[in-house]
C-alpha cells in the first residue's frame, strides 16, 4: 500500500489504481474527495467540469464492478469503459427528486410551462455547450417560456434560496 499526501490529508493507495476526484474551494483548502471502488485495476483518465457545474469522468475498469457512491456499474467482458456523472452535497435541497418543479409538455416547439411550488427562483436555460441562452427571474407559481431557439436538448437549472434542480428540455419543432 502507498501513502499519498494531499494537502494535509493522506490518500491511501492500495495495490490496484484508484479513481477520485477531490474538491478544494477558490482559496486552494481541500473540501472533500470521492472515489470510485472496484477490485482490480480501475484507471480514470479524463474529467470535465461544465458550466452549470457538472462533474463527468471517464475512464476503465477490470473489476466485475465498479461502485460510484450508491451505484454499481457490471463488466460486461475483460475491459470496460465507464463514464460517470458526479454529484455532490452542496446544502441545497435537489428539487427535482421530490417532485416541486414539472416541465410540460417535454418535449416541446419551444413553448412549455414550469410549474414550481415555490414562488421565487431563477430559471436559466443552457445549450448543450453550456452557453446561456435565457435567463428568467420568477415571482408566481407558474412560469410560461417561449424559446426561439433550433431543435435539440437543452438543459433547465431552476434556483432558489434552498433548492436547485436542473431538467433537460427537449425542443422538436
Amino acid at each position: 500500500m502507498s501513502r499519498y499526501k494531499l494537502w494535509n490529508l493522506f490518500i491511501n493507495q492500495f495495490r490496484w489504481s484508484r479513481s477520485f476526484v477531490a474538491k478544494v474551494d477558490s482559496s486552494g483548502n481541500f473540501l472533500f474527495s470521492k472515489s470510485a471502488t472496484g477490485s482490480t485495476f480501475d484507471a480514470g483518465f479524463n474529467i470535465a467540469v461544465d458550466s452549470i457545474g457538472n462533474v463527468c469522468i471517464v475512464g476503465y475498469y477490470q473489476s466485475s464492478s465498479l461502485t460510484f457512491g450508491s451505484t454499481t456499474i457490471s463488466n460486461s467482458g475483460d475491459v470496460d469503459l465507464f463514464v460517470a456523472k458526479l454529484s455532490f452535497a452542496t446544502g441545497l435541497n435537489d428539487v427535482s427528486s421530490n417532485e416541486n418543479l414539472i416541465a410540460f409538455p417535454n418535449p416541446s416547439n419551444g413553448s412549455f410551462y414550469l410549474d414550481h411550488r415555490f414562488d421565487k427562483y431563477v430559471f436559466s436555460v443552457y445549450n448543450v455547450l453550456g452557453e446561456l441562452i435565457s435567463e428568467t427571474e420568477t415571482s408566481g407559481f407558474r412560469t410560461f417560456f417561449n424559446l426561439d431557439v433550433p431543435k435539440g436538448l437543452y438543459i433547465l437549472t431552476a434556483r432558489s434560496a434552498n433548492d436547485l434542480a436542473n431538467f433537460k428540455i427537449i425542443i422538436d419543432k
